[in-house]
């Protein structure tokens, strides 16, 4: 079972998100087999974390509009039959710092943080229905994305544009590809992006790490 940073970031030289100059470029590798994927984290682990869904953090969004929590709520507690019913009609579930709920994706964190005393954190996304879960953005610390099923249409634009300039239908983007299952996606900090779901379903981590003496969270949710 994948436990460390290192198996998680192959193909790819684990030494650019070690040494914290995060030196990756912008591109698409395939990892470790698809079987892999399932196992290390698939629906079913998936689902265990909906069983802990946090409303501080976690949200659920449809066409990037977020869900009021009376619509996946019965009598004041997180209703599952609700959520997969919203999920069924093509919601997202956005889980932006997953790492303290599930031991393999806190194992890898554990792993990070002793090789570089940095922070990182593990979201995961489940997508259906065309639309992605997020607006366009970007973020002040580098993603290495990794499909876990399904496949997802991703944009990324210049880093020197603002968000709100994206609109433009004259924009050229910098990366403009599908991801599938089993492959890795690096998106450096300040790069505007969005993505789309391209097939029945979609699921996907993102191993957000920390620049240098930079903790974005304000505390360790490892």
């Amino acid at each position: 079972m994948i436990s460390s940073i290192s198996e998680v970031v192959q193909p790819w030289d684990p030494a650019p998100f070690l040494d914290g100059e995060l030196r990756a470029e912008i591109g698409v590798r395939h990892g470790v087999s698809d079987r892999d994927c399932r196992d290390f984290f698939g629906w079913p682990e998936f689902w265990r974390l909906i069983d802990q869904f946090d409303e501080g953090q976690d949200r659920i969004t449809i066409n990037r509009h977020r869900i009021p929590r009376e619509l996946f709520r019965t009598k004041d507690r997180i209703d599952r039959a609700k959520i997969d019913g919203l999920i069924a009609r093509g919601a997202s579930v956005v889980q932006p710092a997953a790492q303290g709920r599930s031991k393999r994706l806190a194992e890898v964190v554990h792993d990070f943080q002793n090789k570089t005393a940095q922070p990182m954190r593990i979201g995961v996304i489940a997508s259906m229905g065309q639309s992605g879960a997020l607006r366009i953005h970007s973020d002040p610390i580098g993603y290495l994305i990794w499909q876990m099923d399904g496949s997802k249409h991703w944009t990324i634009y210049e880093r020197e544009t603002a968000d709100a300039d994206r609109n433009d239908p004259a924009a050229v983007p910098i990366f403009d590809q599908e991801l599938k299952q089993g492959e890795l996606l690096y998106v450096p900090a300040g790069y505007p992006h969005i993505c789309n779901t391209t097939s029945a379903r979609s699921l996907h981590l993102g191993f957000g790490f920390a620049r240098p003496h930079y903790d974005p969270w304000g505390t360790d949710h490892a």
